[in-house]
């Protein structure tokens, strides 16, 4: 009897690891999703204005009401997405996030660093929290974060599931 109380007390900082592991894993995932998977492109890049509300005439259902910044700006609740975009002098890339999320806050520390590099590029980092913005990440297909978009001229070109390094960012905007 004293043997099995040892060898599980012996095991439970193992079980208490694996335990904190899947915690991280379900609560950074949506939906269903996987984290650190990435998305293949699709065939066509996806244009955002086909999947946010526009009216009749093509403007955004909402107005923006602020100007956009050349640097890292955050997506306020209620500031309509595609009027950032359409305001942002060259390329974005988003980053749809929540504060509670490790692996969200190490791609916002990365995100920092490579903001000189996208500012020489004329490119527009807009961070946007999806608890702030639930909708519009279930339009864009958001199921897990950190989720980045890179977008150019209004279309999804690139998509990275997970924490994405400063390497693969560059290759985007060499790409671009």
């Amino acid at each position: 009897m004293m043997k099995r109380i040892v060898m599980r007390t012996r095991h439970a900082p193992l079980m208490l690891s694996l335990l904190f592991t899947a915690a991280v894993v379900i609560g950074c995932t949506q939906q269903g999703g996987e984290v650190g998977r990435s998305d293949d492109l699709r065939s066509e890049p996806t244009q955002l204005s086909d999947k946010l509300g526009r009216d009749q005439q093509g403007r955004p259902a909402q107005s923006l009401g602020a100007d956009v910044p050349d640097r890292a700006i955050e997506l306020a609740a209620g500031e309509d997405l595609v009027a950032t975009l359409d305001a942002a002098p060259g390329p974005v890339l988003i980053d749809f996030y929540a504060p509670w999320c490790g692996p969200c806050r190490t791609q916002g520390e990365i995100l920092g660093e490579f903001a000189p590099t996208a500012q020489q590029h004329n490119m527009t980092i807009l961070k946007v929290n999806i608890d702030d913005h639930p909708e519009l990440a279930r339009q864009l297909q958001v199921q897990s974060i950190p989720t980045l978009m890179f977008v150019k001229q209004g279309k999804v070109v690139e998509r990275q599931i997970g924490v994405t390094e400063p390497r693969q960012l560059l290759s985007w905007l060499q790409a671009s």
